[in-house]
């Protein structure tokens, strides 16, 4: 869900860095290679998923997972870090290695004195010391706060300084462009316990739409876009029980079993990947008209299906599913009705190992253009999701063949049946 930032101007003491080389801002300065990225198949991040950290006091639900990948930050010898690709945000958020809260410190922390091509810097991309690639001493520089809510492990926010350094997703790139990109890192120096103490990742990748990010040189994906103008400006994510894939630069027809359907992306001033939904059915029957218009926010970091408090009791009553012999839910289908078809979820979509719906609560006010539906792991686990950054727009595939629903994929012309 919406991802709040706040910029401002804070004093800050950083000790010199030994063996750190004063080099010019010259080294952030790259050739990206269109031909090499023209027509090239999408870049594949292969994806894990993990359990949440287990503290204690913590009370995460079984249900819920992450998915993480890796990326590889800095030149010469990179750092890796685990990351969750997150499209409900607009920052590299990665905990810097002088960030001493908990959440910092159980966590692998980003070092930019270890890195050639590490520049501190202000949201505006300049130097925070002129002439000095890591600042020392006492100096004022720009600390962003970012504020993570209606998370599966609370809301809470960090604090961090801009960084620019070389982020790539495979480890043997060797230069900008085509799989890597000079980015401001967001490294905290501090976060809270909740949600980042519990994450299975060292960091969160974010995704989003640019005005999520603080300034355009915080968006990764318009970096990499901005690195490699022959790269196609989509990617595409799909998810299975144990693990996942991320493309960068194009789509994967072989992840589909039907026609890949697009939908503009709706209000993208927020930032958020988001399309409109017509109407919510249980087993045929209509629990949401969404009179004042509703939205589905696909979220990459969300393990449920996420339902605005106020809408919740209806719909929990609605999904009545019970366990077979077997152990497999059965109930009726919850069909999500986009302008021309059907995100159709069985009961062992939306259930938990109970058979009860595993819905996330959003605790939002009641938005003046109607409901909001948080698209998780639940509907992307049955459906391959592709987002396209120039045209604004979301697409859906279904993974499998068949369901009650009349196929994964059907036309949802005429059939909203009002209670």
């Amino acid at each position: 869900m919406p991802r709040v930032m706040q910029l401002l101007h804070a004093v800050l003491v950083f000790q010199p860095a030994s063996g750190d080389p004063a080099a010019a801002i010259k080294h952030l300065s790259y050739r990206s290679n269109a031909a090499a990225s023209a027509g090239a198949d999408p870049l594949v991040v292969h994806l894990h998923k993990a359990r949440p950290k287990v503290l204690a006091g913590s009370a995460v639900p079984d249900s819920v997972n992450l998915y993480v990948g890796s990326i590889f930050v800095g030149s010469h010898d990179p750092q890796e870090f685990k990351v969750i690709f997150d499209t409900s945000s607009g920052h590299l958020l990665l905990p810097h290695y002088r960030c001493q809260s908990s959440s910092c410190k159980e966590h692998r922390q980003y070092e930019p004195k270890k890195s050639h091509t590490a520049v501190d810097v202000n949201a505006d991309g300049s130097p925070v010391q002129k002439g000095k690639r890591i600042a020392t001493g006492k100096v004022t520089r720009d600390v962003v706060t970012v504020e993570f809510t209606q998370t599966d492990f609370g809301t809470g926010a960090a604090q961090g300084v801009l960084v620019q350094d070389e982020v790539c997703i495979r480890a043997e790139a060797k230069t900008i462009g085509r799989s890597c990109a000079s980015v401001a890192v967001l490294a905290a120096i501090n976060m809270e316990d909740a949600p980042f103490r519990v994450m299975p990742s060292d960091g969160i990748i974010g995704l989003g739409l640019s005005s999520l990010s603080t300034s355009p040189k915080c968006n990764f994906l318009q970096r990499l876009l901005t690195a490699s103008p022959g790269m196609l400006p989509q990617f595409g994510m799909t998810l299975g029980p144990d693990s996942g894939e991320l493309y960068l630069g194009g789509q994967n027809p072989a992840s589909m079993t039907g026609p890949l359907q697009w939908f503009p992306v709706t209000q993208p001033a927020d930032g958020l990947w988001q399309v409109q939904i017509k109407a919510v059915r249980v087993g045929g029957r209509t629990v949401d008209r969404c009179q004042g218009g509703c939205r589905g926010v696909v979220d990459t970091s969300a393990s449920h299906l996420g339902v605005q408090q106020a809408s919740l009791p209806k719909l929990v009553a609605a999904l009545v599913a019970s366990s077979d012999a077997n152990g497999v839910c059965s109930g009726p289908d919850l069909e999500i009705v986009l302008d021309g078809l059907t995100i159709c979820l069985q009961a062992q979509d939306y259930g938990d190992a109970s058979c009860r719906p595993a819905l996330g609560p959003l605790m939002l006010e009641e938005p003046k253009d109607g409901g909001v539906y948080v698209f998780g792991e639940t509907v992307l686990k049955r459906f391959y999701a592709a987002f396209d950054w120039e045209a604004l727009r979301v697409g859906f595939a279904p993974r499998f063949n068949g369901s009650s629903c009349g196929g994964a994929w059907q036309d949802s012309t005429g059939m909203v049946i009002d209670v």
